[in-house]
């Protein structure tokens, strides 16, 4: 794009440069002579390798473009009203309440580690606590292998 952009430059400074007795009979005025996009850039068009691939405008990239947002939410919307139409009619047509699809996901709850619905993975009597983390009281595997001596007095 800097080479594009610097090629226009020189090519306008050329074209600004000359100086003109007779415009040529192709141009009706004296600006379209000297702003031909033809001459200032040579034929080429711009390079759109910094521009969104979905709408075309510079400013963003395809990710954070408003024309996929758009689609996006007007696609998530249909899903939606489409989920709760299939999940009325697997309940028999039973009222439900907004929340309710939360109070069943957390009856779901079990511990990652076990599978046990009765802790959770911060329970678990396999959890051995993050990692690089240590405990400062001594376990029996931390000394496993070093045996000490005891010495009785007498």
């Amino acid at each position: 794009m800097t080479n594009f952009i610097m090629k226009a430059f020189i090519n306008g400074r050329r074209v600004f440069g000359t100086t003109v007795k007779a415009y040529p009979p192709e141009y009706t005025s004296q600006m379209e002579f000297f702003f031909d996009p033809e001459v200032l850039t040579e034929g080429q068009l711009a390079p759109n390798d910094r521009c969104c691939r979905i709408c075309g405008k510079i400013g963003h990239f395809m990710k954070d473009c408003p024309m996929r947002r758009k689609s996006r939410q007007r696609r998530e919307q249909e899903d939606r009203a489409e989920g709760r139409r299939d999940w009325a009619e697997s309940e028999g047509g039973r009222e439900h309440r907004q929340g309710d699809h939360w109070r069943r996901q957390e009856e779901k709850r079990c511990c990652f580690l076990c599978g046990s619905h009765t802790h959770m993975k911060k329970d678990c009597p396999q959890y051995r606590g993050p990692a690089g983390a240590f405990s400062s009281s001594p376990s029996s595997t931390s000394h496993r292998g070093r045996v000490r001596p005891v010495f009785q007095a007498v």
